[in-house]
């Protein structure tokens, strides 16, 4: 599929959520690199900046992000985004999944993957201080 996904010319994003039987083969093809906190330390990593500096060697020209603790790794940089504060957690459930489409959506509207981070982390808390996702306030 992703194979097939390349001949459109588009940019292609790859979420590793958990470790899977032949997931190594699948991330070649992608531009975007999506992992999860679950991914990194299934591969034995300690921290979030840990696992982004094996990737980025692996895979110097890719974006890749780790919602664990909100981490970047983009031209062979690595950059960290600070949480922003928020009153309270009504439900946690999907903010990893938010945090990914509000870098992804960012990146659609021609931000340079810093601001997609920066982007993202605002967002996700958003989710947090809701039930759903129905009326999810998105920043600005």
């Amino acid at each position: 599929m992703l194979k097939h996904a390349a001949g459109f010319s588009k940019p292609i994003s790859l979420e590793l959520e958990k470790d899977r039987p032949a997931i190594n083969e699948l991330m070649p093809h992608a531009d975007i690199l999506l992992i999860s906190k679950p991914f990194a330390l299934s591969r034995g990593f300690s921290d979030a900046k840990q696992c982004l500096q094996y990737f980025a060697q692996k895979f110097p020209a890719k974006i890749l992000t780790c919602t664990w603790a909100a981490w970047l790794a983009y031209q062979s940089n690595i950059f960290h985004q600070s949480a922003f504060n928020f009153n309270a957690i009504i439900e946690a459930l999907g903010a990893g999944d938010i945090f990914n489409v509000g870098f992804i959506s960012a990146l659609i509207k021609q931000k340079n993957p810093q601001q997609a981070l920066t982007f993202a982390c605002k967002l996700a808390p958003n989710k947090c201080a809701q039930q759903g996702f129905d009326k999810l306030t998105i920043p600005h």
